[in-house]
């Protein structure tokens, strides 16, 4: 009985060791050659390629080159991911960068491979606004301005948001059939706010923080010139005009001697127009989109005269021929009222 114990128990044990072997074994040296315990260089590739990225490892820094290669010297490899610092760093006067993604495994930097560093990058961009002759157009005068980037952010400037520079989203990396790709991001002027009305076509401007930071902003200002005459006799009246905006604020504007109130950078949009003095002149919407003259209507004293007549001559007519009566007796009153006629003296001879 014992022997066959023993046998067993032999038998177990060199099941065992073979076990080891097959599998505990190589796995454990797989271990070892993808992240040894002896120091070595890491080789790090930043994308996109910057000079300047800082990288902190086993209380060491090293900075990236011109072409945004890094090598630093670490104790190890095991669990480097988790010793492994990229801070946030201003690599020049108007961009930054912030760590996005490792390709890969940073362990496998113990074979000598180069690991991809993706980066986050962000731009301190300013703005100035222009009419559509080039002339500069204070930043005081827009109210609010909204931009939309490719990735669907939305920044909304007011006030002095619009005076100062403002760090943005300039580009990320996201994973290529051959390694990391870095992704530039654009923005589009989705609105400008002028006296309530926005003065940019949506969409039809794009500035790309990588290539520009200096964003000139064009305005749809227009000239439009506005007269007024009367109604029937087209003569000038009026003393000018009361143009009441999008966000309700009300301009008077007076003729000058040629009879017209010239506004050379009026924003586009849709407005209501209003004659003051001269006789009686009601609020037209006017909508502004090109360089125009805009001919208003009003209705003179001379005008009130004359349709004043017509309306009592087409009462006082319709009152004759609804009774017929009246007619007649104003036709009878009319012929007795004739002269008679003279007889004139017969002479004899």
């Amino acid at each position: 009985m014992d022997v066959i114990r023993r046998a067993v128990r032999a038998a177990l044990l060199s099941l065992a060791a073979v076990l080891l072997a097959v599998v505990v074994l190589p796995t454990a040296a797989s271990a070892a050659r993808s992240a040894p315990a002896r120091p070595g260089i890491l080789h790090l590739q930043t994308v996109p390629p910057l000079r300047g990225v800082v990288v902190k490892v086993d209380g060491k820094l090293a900075r990236s080159d011109a072409k945004g290669r890094i090598q630093v010297a670490v104790r190890n490899f095991i669990d480097l991911d988790k010793r492994l610092i990229v801070p946030e760093t201003r690599i020049s006067d108007d961009r930054k960068v912030v760590f996005d993604r490792f390709r890969g495994d940073v362990d496998a930097g113990a074979r000598g491979k180069v690991v991809e560093l993706g980066l986050r990058t962000a731009r301190l961009v300013s703005w100035s606004f222009i009419d559509r002759f080039g002339a500069v157009v204070p930043p005081d005068r827009v109210a609010a301005m909204r931009l939309r980037s490719n990735t669907g952010e939305v920044l909304d400037l007011a006030g002095a948001e619009l005076t100062r520079p403002r760090w943005v989203a300039e580009s990320r990396t996201q994973q290529g059939p051959r390694g990391l790709v870095s992704k530039q991001l654009y923005y589009v002027v989705d609105s400008a706010m002028v006296d309530g009305t926005s003065v940019v076509n949506r969409a039809g401007q794009r500035f790309v923080p990588w290539e520009r930071t200096a964003w000139v902003v064009q305005l749809l200002f227009f000239r439009v010139s506005f007269t007024a005459a009367d109604m029937f006799f087209t003569h000038r009246v009026g003393d000018g005009i009361e143009l009441t905006r999008a966000d309700g604020a009300v301009q008077r504007l007076p003729f000058g001697p040629d009879g017209s109130a010239v506004v050379p950078d009026l924003p586009r949009g849709t407005y209501t127009v209003t004659v003051f003095g001269g006789g009686v002149s009601f609020g037209r919407p006017v909508s502004i989109s090109k360089d125009q003259q805009v001919a208003l209507t009003v209705i003179s004293v001379p005008d009130l005269a004359l349709v004043t007549t017509a309306i009592l001559v087409v009462a006082v007519g319709l009152v004759l021929l609804g009774r017929p009566h009246l007619l007649t007796r104003l036709r009878r009153g009319r012929a007795g009222r004739q002269p008679r006629p003279r007889h004139r003296a017969r002479w004899r001879v």
